[in-house]
């Protein structure tokens, strides 16, 4: 298949083809096997080992489509040889006062953490924010406390930390803290 919102392609330091581009209707099936491989891993993502249903992962990418052709969101993904890995959205809600808001979320596949595939993927939502919805001005997103690896990705691109929910969120059975912070892309 041949795609036409390519964001990045190129060889990695191992020789791995890197390709990072917009989702697409026909990426349901790897995001599904995607979504319940972090779920099993009960990794730093919403999911804790539920399995994801095809219903809700159609739901799901509909609704980054959706937010797409709207210009609400943006949906990036990133492939190494053509499997996925890495996963970044943006969403913002329409028509509201905080329409100028845009909500981040990214996960990485274990395959690929600690190959800068997370780096480049924030640099390239940021990018595809201020090219493609100029009314989004500030990025926020919550982290979980214990996963500083993120927390540092997340300082290194420009966010700034400006609340804590203690044990905001429940994480193998424990309690942490929620981290929220944020980034300004515009005035």
């Amino acid at each position: 298949m041949e795609y036409k919102d390519i964001i990045c392609q190129r060889k990695t330091k191992d020789r791995q083809m890197l390709l990072v581009r917009l989702m697409y209707k026909t990426d349901l099936n790897d995001l599904l096997k995607y979504a319940n491989e972090l779920s099993r891993e009960k990794t730093f993502v919403l999911f804790q080992g539920e399995k994801v249903t095809l219903k809700q992962e159609r739901r799901f990418v509909g609704g980054h489509l959706r937010a797409a052709k709207e210009k609400t969101g943006i949906s990036l993904l990133a492939f190494l040889d053509k499997k996925l890995v890495g996963f970044t959205e943006m969403v913002s809600k329409k028509n509201s006062v905080l329409c100028h808001v845009g909500e981040l979320g990214i996960s990485v596949h274990k395959d690929a953490r600690g190959s800068g595939v997370g780096l480049l993927l924030m640099q390239f939502l940021i990018q595809e924010t201020k090219k493609r919805l100029p009314h989004i001005k500030i990025l926020v997103l919550s982290v979980f406390g214990k996963n500083t690896i993120a927390q540092k990705l997340y300082k290194k691109v420009g966010f700034h930390e400006f609340g804590r929910l203690p044990k905001g969120i429940r994480h193998r059975g424990k309690f942490d803290d929620s981290i929220y912070m944020y980034r300004r892309i515009r005035n």
